[in-house]
């Protein structure tokens, strides 16, 4: 009986608190979020079939190597060694971006990296398949 009480007090709260309104201002507040869906993707399905992901906000995994006028995302970093850059996408990181990369220690290791991909752009003849920029999420795994 007692366990009953308490559900029926709880319920009463929660409906009450849900019915109260400001009546000093009675209009009503829209949030609007923009909300992207980001699609988990490996490295290999990319680097093979770069069209199906043109413009899409994407996560990848792989060995980041920000270098001087050469910043990509490798399949691994027996990769990065062997300059083999085929395996590998081009990262655009804006500054803001730069700073989480250095602020989490994520260069030379394996990360996670959100960005939107793009298969043409300015660095076409240099990037290969596409490139990875507006970059969201790094994080390191290793």
């Amino acid at each position: 009986m007692r366990q009953i009480l308490t559900i029926l007090f709880i319920v009463s709260v929660i409906s009450t608190s849900a019915q109260k309104r400001n009546h000093s201002n009675d209009t009503l507040k829209v949030v609007s979020y923009k909300v992207t869906t980001v699609h988990e993707v490996s490295l290999i399905n990319l680097i093979a079939t770069p069209e199906k992901f043109d413009g899409k906000s994407l996560s990848v995994k792989g060995f980041l190597q920000i270098e001087y006028e050469s910043s990509r995302i490798y399949l691994n970093k027996a990769d990065y060694e062997a300059g083999i850059t085929s395996n590998s996408i081009w990262v655009n990181p804006d500054e803001l971006s730069m700073k989480k990369i250095l602020k989490n220690n994520c260069n030379g290791h394996y990360v996670v990296l959100d960005g939107k991909f793009r298969v043409n752009s300015d660095h076409s003849s240099i990037v290969g398949s596409g490139e990875l920029d507006d970059i969201t999420r790094v994080y390191r795994l290793d």
